[in-house]
């Protein structure tokens, strides 16, 4: 497959949640909610079901919906469907991207739904929950509220069989199509984890629950959800085959849906046997079908796919045509990923044209979209487009800089691919277990036949039989254990780099918040003091220097500046250019603040000291840092949606910055508030009022050693 294209297939996947695109009539749903001669649950009944098919689709209109019937279930004091408003509501306020909004109505429905004992809005709320854990790539905790939901929905299945009556639930077909559709979803988040086998083995139970209540759309969605796993296994002949079988039940009832999608898979499968024609060929018919349900997202998934096919066979006017409508309904609908992913294609479009300059502009435009995001495969692409325009331009420094990066992100990717590798190994192995089992019970019935013939023979046979099953067994389950183990220290590898990464942009306090909730509050701090250091003179010194030293000069003081504070517990804030930021007593609070920014900032000063005798015996330029020190009250948190970053704010921030501006190479400069909460631990000397930039005359002191 070429340099970019496979990245597409993964996004490309029929992966029908627990509300599917079923064939429903929404006029006939609409007039019975229209339709006020009608029961009051039979008007609620209709608009739920209806808002639960369309939330996905629709989720501004199914918002609309939803309020109205909140509003008439607590009119009428209906709390079975409050709760059913509730769940319906936070559906569409997930797929909107506010997480915190959706979490907070599911849990509201959840509590509402314990309270007057309705098991299936239970189960709905933690399927609910599951839902958004997984979009938060929290899979052990989706798995257990699935789970949850799995169990409840089980024991409502087996009442509603035995003819018991359960509170708020009749429809045993209603409760089947919940079972078929956690299953789908239990499926879906194993397939994240790459745990192939566990993911087939969920979809092959959700389909047998859609097949015991005839949902044909359901069915053909699952068939193909099975073959992209067997695509994503690399086995594209079982692949086409269930392709082919989704694809005749969704033409059956229709379901536009999922034969679009089922094309779709199909023409990227054609793109990796560079069968063009082909892959043409369905792309076109997944996007006229797209167009004709509206289906915006996919319509940019089938003009991507075009665009991809018409780059590989060297037509790039016509990839650009199709690249600019892809990447304009991306970008519009906020999918970061897949947008970076096509500018980084029409990058390399322009690459092959010579346009060095549009293909280094796309490329660097599509490489910063995805830096805060594990988009490894993008960021890879990225990198590897830059390389090699730099290369073909004889830019050698910054050819180099991308190679670098390539090859790091190539090594992560390597490790992932490994992990992968393992669980489709362990997928084989899961089959060949299934197999043996068949195995082994064709075996019983013939030692049984046997028996009857010959029981001496046939004893001895048997304990034969059953030994080399049981050592051919015990070799599996011992390869699987290996196996397991090894795939589950690579996923290990994965998450500890996740974590590492977001570790380096927080503090630690910060991170755990935004992992548990979302979202990290702003909080006041009374008591920090905060640190500005500045090279003197950096921009004459830069233009002596070419941008590899300069970068590298950075690079060395920096990282000693990061080393030094982390021994004082100190929080680094942010740099920019050739300024570093840090502050003391926060996020956790504290009384050494200002003792500790202070002791760092000696120790900052004793290196550069060190670093300039250095510079100075070989003949280089040499680097004088300012240090300016401030302590007072800060308000400190998170910026931003985009490369969000943690910041302060606050006079004691501009005054810190006046410290450093108004303070001398060499030396630590420091304010009237700090010098008060350190006076009894350093030597410090007094400069009088200085003048500082709009901020008027301000006490100062030199700190000059520790007492």
């Amino acid at each position: 497959m070429g340099e970019v294209k496979k990245i597409f297939v993964s996004y490309s996947l029929l992966l029908l949640g627990y509300c599917t695109y079923a064939q429903v009539n929404l006029d006939s749903l609409m007039g019975i909610w229209n339709d006020k001669t009608k029961a009051d649950t039979t008007r609620l009944d209709a608009i739920s079901y209806l808002c639960q098919n369309f939330w996905q689709t629709h989720p501004d209109s199914t918002l609309v919906l939803a309020e109205s019937m909140l509003d008439m279930a607590k009119e009428k004091g209906l709390k079975r469907y409050q709760a059913d408003a509730m769940w319906v509501q936070a559906g569409p306020y997930f797929i909107l991207g506010d997480i915190k909004k959706s979490t907070g109505i599911v849990m509201l429905s959840l509590k509402l739904s314990e309270e007057i004992g309705y098991p299936l809005g239970i189960a709905q709320a933690n399927s609910g929950l599951g839902m958004i854990a997984d979009g938060q790539s929290d899979f052990e905790l989706a798995l257990n509220h699935y789970n949850k939901a799995l169990s409840i929905s089980e024991e409502l299945n087996t009442k509603l069989k035995n003819g018991d009556r359960v509170m708020g639930v009749s429809d045993y077909k209603k409760v089947t199509e919940s079972l078929g559709g956690i299953n789908t979803n239990i499926a879906i988040t194993y397939f994240k984890m790459n745990v192939l086998y566990k993911s087939i083995e969920y979809f092959v139970r959700s389909l047998k629950y859609n097949e015991e209540i005839g949902k044909k759309s359901d069915i053909a969605g699952t068939l193909n959800n099975i073959a992209s796993i067997y695509m994503m296994s690399g086995d594209t002949t079982m692949a086409i085959d269930y392709f082919q079988r989704s694809l005749i039940i969704a033409e059956e009832v229709g379901s536009k849906y999922v034969m679009s999608a089922n094309l779709q898979n199909m023409g990227n499968i054609n793109l990796g046997k560079k069968d063009y024609n082909k892959a043409f060929d369905n792309f076109s018919r997944a996007l006229k079908l797209n167009e004709e349900v509206g289906d915006q997202y996919r319509i940019a998934q089938a003009m991507n796919g075009l665009g991809v096919t018409f780059y590989e066979k060297e037509d790039y006017a016509k990839a650009t045509e199709y690249l600019d409508k892809a990447s304009a309904i991306f970008e519009s609908m906020g999918v970061k990923s897949i947008f970076a992913a096509i500018l980084i294609q029409k990058g390399f479009v322009y690459f092959k044209q010579d346009e060095f300059n549009k293909a280094i502009q796309f490329c660097k435009k599509g490489l910063a979209l995805v830096e805060a995001i594990k988009e490894f495969d993008v960021k890879r692409n990225a990198c590897n487009c830059l390389y090699q325009v730099y290369k073909a331009t004889k830019q050698e420094s910054k050819a180099l800089e991308f190679h670098e990066k390539f090859t790091s992100l190539n090594d992560s990717l390597n490790q992932n691919e490994t992990g992968k590798k393992l669980q489709r190994m362990e997928f084989s192995k899961e089959k060949l277990a299934d197999s043996l089992v068949q195995e082994e019970t064709k075996l019983k019935v013939k030692m049984a036949y046997e028996k009857d013939i010959n029981k001496k023979k046939n004893t001895r046979n048997v304990f034969l039989g059953l030994g080399v099953m049981l050592f051919i067994m015990a070799s599996g389950l011992w390869n699987r254990l290996r196996f397991t183990r090894k795939s589950k220290a690579v996923l290990q590898i994965e998450k500890d780099r996740s974590e590492s990464l977001l570790l380096n942009i927080l503090p630690t306090e910060v991170a755990e918040e935004l992992k548990a909730t979302g979202t990290a509050n702003a909080k006041q701090f009374d008591h920090v003091t905060v640190m500005f250091t500045d090279f003197k003179g950096f921009t004459q010194i830069s233009e002596k220097l070419s941008p590899t030293e300069l970068v590298a000069e950075i690079h060395t003081c920096f990282k000693a500046f990061d080393n030094i504070i982390g021994r004082h517990n100190i929080e680094k804030i942010k740099t920019i250019g050739d300024s570093y930021m840090c502050v003391g007593g926060l996020p956790v609070s504290n009384t050494t603040h200002a003792e500790d920014i202070v002791r760092a900032a000696l120790e900052i000063q004793q290196f550069m000291e060190q670093q300039a005798k250095q510079k100075a015996a070989a003949g280089k330029e040499i680097f004088e840092l300012r240090i300016g020190i401030n302590s007072g009250q800060v308000v400190a948190g998170i910026v931003g949606v985009k490369k969000f970053a943690y910041d302060i704010w606050g006079d004691t921030v501009n005054i810190a910055s006046r410290m450093e501006s108004s303070g001398e190479a060499g030396k630590v400069n420091i304010s009237e508030s700090t010098y008060e909460l350190v006076k009894d631990k350093f030597t410090c000397v007094h400069r009088g009022k200085i003048e500082a930039k709009n901020k008027g005359d301000i006490d100062m002191y030199f700190v000059e050693s520790i007492l």
